[in-house]
């Protein structure tokens, strides 16, 4: 059995203001190109399929072109679960309807859980959908009060499943949930608060696979249990991941092996550090300079139009960063009532809080000589 994995496309993702549409576009061809030439039996798509519960038109716009592409020319069957992000009414629309062409969609949990059957030259393959859903509607799905975390959920809910597998048959469970000693980025939408978001792995023990989403940085526990990671970098946190697809392969045994199929973005994201002068000169080459661009500017004196300076080097600088002007003193200080402080006494000690260092004398003539220059050509406007 030949099993495509993907997870958290996120379609819709707005990054500093710029819509993502066209670069997950991108990838996205990437992937079906990819599932044309291999053809995968099935294509499993583990949850956040959109980045909101209401999704702009260009995004289902662009999963309806997706599902037409796998159906008509991987000629595969594709299951999709809600993750946390999607809204599970919205994104099951008419699943009844498409599950009879090959495209199997699962919205909101259900407590009869049916498996997907699928079947290679070794017998079948029983496939468990779990959209993502909060711990309280499990507990009242299946009226047990003892669920309280998405452990105690996950335990109910595997144990249910086990209990009616057949023996010796291969299985593969499709969740969206973070996993306890999972990597986790800061991309991601907690499940809760408090720490009770996770589930033990020993729940997912019993499953041939398991096929995750949530988590963005790719990554297994085990060999049996693993998360293909987010289609494309959502944070500047995650400069050093390298995104991917999957492709799991179970042999009749049930022996599991996992090839990571890195994805080539439209655009990467990249961090740069220095001056602006440094940056805008070309100390650090201009090689991709259409990529995205977080700038960390170590200047200590202001910089007049800064990011009109840097979009004429790097286009898609999408963020400044200014360290050196957030920088904090070590000792406590009182703050005076600023509605008693003179013009230069107020700007010293908002200098001495954006810096961290105090005006020098030179700075302070100047200063003083400004305000007197603007006083007096008021008063003479008078």
């Amino acid at each position: 059995m030949k099993i495509l994995h993907t997870a958290d496309w996120h379609l819709g993702r707005i990054f500093f203001e710029t819509y993502l549409t066209e670069d997950q576009a991108f990838c996205l061809e990437e992937l079906v190109s990819f599932a044309i030439e291999n053809k995968p039996d099935v294509i499993l798509v583990t949850g956040d399929i959109y980045d909101r519960a209401v999704p702009p038109p260009e995004a289902i716009k662009l999963l309806d072109e997706t599902l037409h592409r796998v159906l008509t020319d991987v000629r595969c069957r594709i299951i999709v679960i809600a993750g946390n992000h999607d809204s599970p009414e919205r994104l099951a629309f008419g699943s009844r309807i498409f599950s009879s062409q090959g495209i199997h969609i699962y919205g909101a949990m259900k407590k009869e859980i049916t498996p997907l059957i699928l079947e290679d030259n070794w017998g079948p393959v029983y496939f468990y959908p779990l959209p993502y859903t909060e711990p309280p509607k499990i507990r009242s799905l299946f009226e047990n009060d003892s669920i309280r975390s998405h452990h105690s959920a996950f335990e109910v809910i595997t144990r249910s499943i086990l209990q009616n597998h057949p023996p010796a048959i291969r299985s593969v469970l499709c969740a969206h949930a973070t996993i306890l000693g999972g990597e986790i980025s800061d991309s991601e939408r907690p499940l809760s608060i408090g720490g009770t978001e996770t589930v033990g792995a020993e729940l997912l023990e019993h499953f041939t696979f398991t096929a995750l989403g949530h988590l963005h940085r790719a990554q297994t526990t085990g060999q049996r249990i693993h998360y293909s990671g987010s289609l494309m970098k959502y944070s500047f946190a995650e400069v050093t991941h390298s995104k991917s697809f999957s492709i799991i392969e179970i042999d009749k045994t049930g022996v599991v092996h996992i090839e990571r199929i890195p994805l080539q973005p439209r655009h990467d994201l990249k961090i740069l550090e220095g001056t602006l002068e440094e940056i805008v000169s070309g100390k650090y080459g201009f090689s991709n300079k259409s990529d995205y661009y977080m700038i960390s500017l170590t200047d200590k004196e202001p910089q007049l139009d800064a990011m009109g300076k840097l979009r004429n080097v790097y286009p898609n600088v999408l963020h400044i960063e200014r360290p050196e002007l957030f920088k904090m003193q070590s000792s406590s200080t009182s703050i005076p009532d600023h509605r008693k402080l003179s013009e230069c006494d107020l700007f010293k000690a908002f200098y001495q809080q954006t810096t961290g260092d105090h005006m020098n004398s030179e700075q302070l003539t100047y200063f003083q000589n400004l305000v007197d220059s603007i006083n007096s050509q008021a008063r003479e406007a008078v």
